[in-house]
């Protein structure tokens, strides 16, 4: 085998082996800390149960806070408008990201 095919089946398998680490770094099940964090935040009544209404209701509030967080970055004046420009304009995707936009399990209340 030559040098060049050498090279390249090593960056295939170097990358097949880091792609489940990367993966999983990305996406790391929630702590048993976390979880339990969640739970409390979405038990609205703090009996220690949590019922389909209270599951229901915090998947809601997420669901709004990560919509504030969008409406935010895609208008940052506060003009509670965009332009079509303005939409385009704004970076999107995941590389994106900046501070308090992601998940924590402050904000997360309801993900396993």
């Amino acid at each position: 085998m030559n040098l060049p095919k050498r090279l390249a089946a090593v960056v295939i398998l170097v990358g097949a082996l880091a792609a489940p680490a990367l993966a999983q770094q990305k996406h790391a099940p929630p702590t048993p800390e976390q979880r339990a964090a969640r739970f409390d935040k979405a038990d609205a009544n703090k009996d220690g149960v949590l019922t389909k209404a209270e599951f229901t209701a915090a998947i809601a509030a997420d669901r709004q806070a990560r919509i504030d967080r969008m409406w935010a970055h895609l208008d940052p004046t506060g003009k509670d408008s965009i332009t079509k420009a303005d939409y385009l304009a704004a970076p999107m995707g995941h590389g994106h990201r900046h501070a308090g936009h992601g998940k924590s399990a402050d904000t997360t209340a309801t993900q396993n």
